[in-house]
């Protein structure tokens, strides 16, 4: 549908950069943009002609690759069939579907960033050496659009909330020891390209932090602006699954209120 419809600007500018990355530049090319999608596209660039396919099908791919590992992170603490539902919230999201397979970075940082979660779950909760490929995922997710860089908050959290429970904490520092693998490649690219391996980085946080006199286009005061056009956000069929499943607590809820009284009962005169 994306490819009938055209693709937007931005993913022209990403596209033009795997064309640069796989020596097929045609003059112009923006290495502001993170580099991990154009890269991912570039290795289809190295064996054929350019296109506009490739990106999207890869972003379509990364999209699918999320909303497995969403179902995956949900089903460590629900049910196969909540986690389920709870994944088909996800995927099905119109505000997700929407940026799906498009060619942009939203979803597929998006995508590796649950991932890196999950991982990071899996290192504290089962196995440490799991965190050799957390963060090196997050690193990715970094790579893919620069704001996930705010993934680190979470995954410390996670980390330093459960440390008694990490057997082997090295494992960390081995973890983001191979992260640095993933970088320094990119860092020495930068630096070839723009005399500075940092600038992009750099550019994109003074842009996205810094003050301006003028209100921005997008700006809106309301702050239960996403809470009123929650509806038009989630979707029908989320909004579906979301009543069917407030009715079954309810329901659940009333089967069990004897129960509850009575242990209620019990407790008041243990008391």
């Amino acid at each position: 549908m994306h490819l009938y419809l055209w693709p937007a600007y931005d993913t022209f500018d990403l596209l033009a950069n795997a064309a640069l990355f796989a020596g097929k530049g045609y003059g112009y090319s923006d290495l502001l943009r993170p580099p991990l999608l154009p890269f991912l596209t570039s290795i289809y660039f190295m064996f054929d002609g350019l296109s506009i396919a490739p990106m999207l099908i890869i972003d379509g791919l990364l999209y699918v690759i999320g909303c497995i590992g969403f179902y995956l992170f949900l089903k460590e603490r629900f049910t196969p069939l909540i986690s389920f539902l709870g994944s088909l919230l996800y995927a099905t999201s119109p505000l997700i579907l929407i940026y799906a397979a498009v060619g942009y970075n939203d979803i597929p940082s998006v995508s590796i960033g649950i991932w890196a979660l999950y991982l990071t779950y899996l290192g504290v909760k089962r196995n440490s050496k799991f965190f050799y490929l957390a963060f090196s995922v997050a690193m990715l997710a970094v790579l893919t659009k620069y704001n996930m860089a705010l993934l680190i908050f979470p995954i410390f959290a996670c980390i330093l909330m459960n440390w008694n429970r990490i057997k082997k904490p090295k494992d960390i520092m081995w973890g983001m020891g191979l992260s640095l693998l993933v970088i320094i490649p990119v860092l020495l690219f930068f630096y070839v390209r723009l005399g500075n391996p940092i600038y992009p980085f750099m550019s994109f946080f003074t842009t996205s932090g810094g003050s301006s006199t003028s209100v921005h286009f997008a700006y809106n005061p309301d702050q239960l602006y996403f809470v009123k056009n929650s509806p038009y956000y989630l979707g029908n069929s989320a909004l579906l699954i979301i009543f069917f499943t407030l009715f079954a607590l309810l329901f659940h809820l009333y089967k069990n209120l004897d129960k509850i009284r009575v242990l209620s009962w019990s407790k008041v005169r243990g008391m």
